[in-house]
């Protein structure tokens, strides 16, 4: 029996101009049992929010795949973005915890590329193949991105795409290094690890 955890990282960005970056969300699954702990691409929600607005819509985006094993959303901890960490995790509704982007070999996008690319290139990743419509401006961003820092107009998919692999290679990490330790209950919490919400089945 294989087990399918999700999960969600966002690129957040506070710019609306038509020349700023996006807000992004990124969700994906892997299969924890399978061989070569395959990954699916599952939602990519991008546009250009005000503050309040980036609030709602990571909370609608959690209710929306909560029942797929989610196990919570990553946001990195940083400048004006810990205080969106901060009031989500109050109000109690999306299970949050840190990315620290210079834990994943760097914290430019082109850096924490490379892992991206090497699970691509073992075919670990998958892609949908019902073709939704944001499908085809992600892989249109992934093709073109060239990690060279100036050079690509975007990279905020790619980013937050980045995010859900390495927080779920973390997970498998965590998973080997506690494989020998008797199960914890009680909520989850960042440290415990997400390896910890995995065992209790989920947020």
């Amino acid at each position: 029996m294989t087990q399918i955890v999700t999960l969600s990282a966002v690129d957040p960005s506070i710019a609306l101009s038509q020349r700023g970056k996006f807000f992004v969300i990124a969700t994906g699954s892997m299969d924890i049992d399978a061989a070569g702990r395959p990954i699916y691409l599952r939602d990519i929600v991008r546009g250009r929010f005000e503050a309040p607005k980036q609030i709602e819509v990571i909370t609608d985006h959690y209710l929306k795949w909560r029942d797929q094993n989610h196990l919570g959303v990553g946001i990195e901890e940083t400048f004006w973005q810990t205080s969106l960490l901060q009031y989500l995790r109050e109000a109690g509704v999306v299970p949050i915890f840190p990315i620290n982007r210079r834990k994943q070999g760097g914290a430019d996008t082109g850096t924490r590329a490379m892992l991206l690319a090497s699970r691509y290139e073992q075919q670990q990743i998958h892609h949908p193949t019902t073709n939704p419509p944001w499908l085809a401006a992600f892989e249109d961003e992934l093709l073109a991105f060239t990690g060279e820092k100036g050079r690509d107009e975007y990279t905020d998919q790619v980013s937050a795409w980045c995010d859900v692999v390495s927080e779920f290679t973390k997970l498998l990490a965590t998973r080997y290094a506690r494989a020998q330790e008797p199960p914890r209950y009680g909520r989850f919490s960042y440290d415990d690890g997400l390896w910890g919400a995995v065992r209790q089945g989920g947020s």
